[in-house]
């Protein structure tokens, strides 16, 4: 994704394509700069819900807490609008988890939806990759998808702890209790968590 002039010999060979797993103007490359004529910005986003939920098994597999209807809502309570926090601009990222002004919240989603040309959902996977061919122009054989940190699989891990030499660490699977399944249906989740809802429900 390229912004501004460039300044890189034709004949130079360079990365066209970037992909950061990060806030999405946090990072070096200021996207909000890009030339959108000359660049193409996509995310995918994750039901809100399921994506606390497969967030919760992560940190049970990484750090070795202790799966818990406890320590699993102290999770889910910690959660503000995460999506949304990620996909606007950085220095709104505090007013996008803080707020809970509805329309705050529309301007927050609007502006954020604005800045992509794509935005897929990961429970809709297959349409939003057949959407993408289309929007882009690709063959189908031009789109490879591949699955890595499942839930019940095992992932590298490298670290200071274990000196970066790499370990196989165990995503686990852990139950929803009804406890959980109560507090996704409570109005402090639904508070805490409506700008990532309406931007989801908005791709």
């Amino acid at each position: 994704l390229e912004g501004g002039e460039s300044t890189i010999p034709e004949n130079q060979q360079v990365c066209r394509a970037r992909v950061s797993h990060n806030w999405s103007k946090q990072s070096k490359f200021d996207y909000s700069s890009r030339d959108r004529g000359k660049s193409f910005l996509f995310t995918m986003l994750r039901d809100p819900k399921r994506r606390a939920v497969s967030e919760y098994n992560w940190q049970v597999g990484m750090t070795g807490i202790k799966p818990s209807e406890e320590n699993f809502l102290h999770h889910l309570r910690s959660i503000r609008n995460f999506q949304l926090g990620l996909v606007v601009d950085s220095t709104q990222k505090n007013r996008a988890k803080e707020t809970n002004d509805i329309g705050e919240i529309f301007e927050l989603v609007s502006k954020a939806l604005g800045e992509f040309d794509f935005i897929g959902l990961l429970e809709r996977l297959d349409e939003s990759l057949v959407a993408l061919q289309f929007i882009l122009g690709l063959e189908t054989r031009d789109i490879v998808h591949t699955k890595s940190k499942q839930s019940g699989g095992y992932v590298l891990v490298k670290s200071r702890a274990n000196n970066f030499r790499g370990e196989c660490k165990l995503v686990p699977k852990t139950s929803v209790s009804r406890g959980v399944e109560a507090y996704f249906g409570a109005s402090e989740w639904e508070r805490n968590n409506r700008g990532d809802d309406l931007l989801y429900e908005a791709a």
